[in-house]
């Protein structure tokens, strides 16, 4: 059980889920998605809309992921061991479990939010006018 000690494998585990969180989104979008937001509407374009908040959302999870990687990584070239074994199990079993449940719901809940937040504000502004 040395290895599940090792946190310079542990971090380089979240830096892997973090680039695929901040990658992966961009191989599976589609022509029907591209083709959508680069159309013209009045006022604004909600597929644009979406994409730009889809882009903030990934940025920003993908970013934190990375930081606790790093900061894992960090902790190791220390030669800081982390004496909480149950802290250590959830460390390492965070990531997959985050994987499986991240895309098919979280990331798409977490868009729809934004992008009504965003969209109320624009309809605001747009009232004000």
């Amino acid at each position: 059980m040395e290895w599940i000690n090792n946190l310079t494998s542990l971090g380089l585990l979240w830096d892997g889920v973090g680039v695929f969180v901040l990658g992966a989104p961009s191989f599976l979008r589609t022509a029907a998605e591209i083709e959508k937001e680069s159309g013209t509407y009045w006022d604004y374009n909600i597929h644009e809309l979406r994409s730009k908040a889809s882009l903030q959302v990934d940025v920003g999870v993908g970013s934190l992921l990375l930081l606790v990687g790093f900061l894992l990584q960090f902790l190791a070239s220390l030669n800081i061991q982390l004496s909480v074994e149950w802290l250590v199990y959830i460390l390492w079993l965070f990531c997959p479990a985050f994987l499986v449940f991240y895309f098919p719901y979280g990331r798409n809940k977490t868009i729809d939010t934004v992008t009504k937040k965003i969209e109320s504000a624009i309809k605001q502004n747009l009232d004000k006018k």
